[in-house]
């Protein structure tokens, strides 16, 4: 038996809640502690592995809310995943440089490859954050977010 997802408000609104929701524990790096023992010049950014934690984590332009709105408006669901019903939580890792730009975009928990990819594209056309600083400086710090698809 096959399921069909249509887009219709109902639905859409049902995927920003969900995203909401799982997306209000961003901070998977607050749980990581220590950081990075790098003797590089961390005003360089690029020459130096990112931190893991620093006093000021990256910051989405507008917050945290800001960045839940922005996956939930601009997230689409991959047909064929839809049609094979296929739903879960895809958690996606990447470096906030010390410019603010995402790179090295990976995925940490696989569900499906089509979801998958849609999880690292959406990551990919974020706008730059804030970057985060350690000794006020800024300098490359590893990001994890959630992202959860549900049908």
């Amino acid at each position: 038996m096959k399921h069909h997802f249509y887009y219709n408000e109902k639905n859409l609104r049902f995927l920003r809640i969900i995203v909401l929701v799982i997306t209000s524990g961003i901070l998977f790096n607050n749980v990581m502690n220590g950081q990075n023992s790098s003797g590089s010049n961390a005003a360089g950014g690029a020459d130096i592995e990112p931190y893991v934690a620093v006093e000021e984590m990256p910051m989405y332009p507008g917050g945290n809310s800001a960045m839940v709105d922005y996956i939930s408006n601009n997230i689409k669901y991959p047909v064929r995943a839809m049609e094979r019903g296929i739903q879960g939580k895809v958690v996606v890792k990447f470096c906030v440089t010390a410019k603010g730009s995402v790179t090295m975009v990976s995925v940490l928990k696989s569900v499906d490859t089509d979801l998958d990819k849609e999880a690292m594209r959406i990551i990919q056309t974020m706008n730059n954050f804030i970057p985060g600083k350690k000794d006020g400086v800024p300098v490359p710090v590893w990001y994890m977010i959630p992202i959860t698809f549900s049908l």
